[in-house]
């Protein structure tokens, strides 16, 4: 079954600090990365993976400090539109439970829109997906997608996977829910900070991506 999935992504500094640059990408990263974040009651999507399904993000201490770290130095109350990103993170495509495709960097829950553009595309030439990077490509081939992946880094060759069209629509659907209700998870914490209703249903769907 296919399966977009919403996430945010935690970078290990913010939330455990300097020992985060010691043992990313050693043997004990993923188990405690892992036992790490079951103390704030979450799981990552996968194990040792810095992004976590929005599913799993409903505790208000937790949805503060990701509100606190996303408004940085540039934000405006008066400027949102302009100074205000959606959350970093993204959608990864699975496929029976296997990782197809996941965000790279500079991707964020806005990227929905691209994923949208899929559900429409008909031609067999690449369309190019304008989400973060490394470059991503799809193009229709039958009743199926095929979505490329070119990695930014080193030599390896392209990952190229095949989709079902229809599938993936009812995917999108289901994960466009998800986002809207993820919405009114973080709208109550969002307005205990501005105590400002219209101020904070903006924030709160510039966070999701939806404006």
């Amino acid at each position: 079954m296919i399966v977009l999935e919403a996430t945010v992504e935690f970078e290990p500094w913010d939330w455990i600090g300097e020992k985060a640059h010691k043992i990313i990408g050693t043997t004990e990263w993923n188990s405690y990365w892992d036992d790490f974040l079951k103390t704030l009651g979450i799981k990552p999507a996968y194990s040792g993976s810095w992004l976590i399904s929005i599913d799993e993000i409903n505790k208000p201490e937790i949805i503060k400090k990701i509100v606190t770290l996303t408004c940085n130095d540039d934000f405006s109350t008066e400027n949102i539109d302009n100074s205000l990103p959606p959350f970093t993170g993204g959608y990864i495509l699975f496929d029976n439970n296997k990782v197809l495709f996941e965000p790279q960097c500079c991707c964020d829950l806005g990227d929905l829109d691209y994923w949208k553009e899929l559900t429409s595309l008909e031609s067999e030439n690449w369309h190019n997906l304008l989400m973060g990077h490394a470059m991503m490509h799809a193009r229709k081939v039958g009743d199926n997608l095929e979505i490329k992946e070119i990695p930014e880094y080193g030599n390896h060759e392209p990952i190229i996977e095949k989709v079902n069209q229809s599938d993936l629509r009812i995917a999108i659907s289901k994960v466009e829910q998800k986002i809207k209700s993820f919405e009114k998870t973080i709208f109550p914490i969002i307005n205990e900070i501005y105590n400002n209703d219209e101020l904070s249903l903006k924030i709160s769907k510039k966070f999701t991506g939806q404006s």
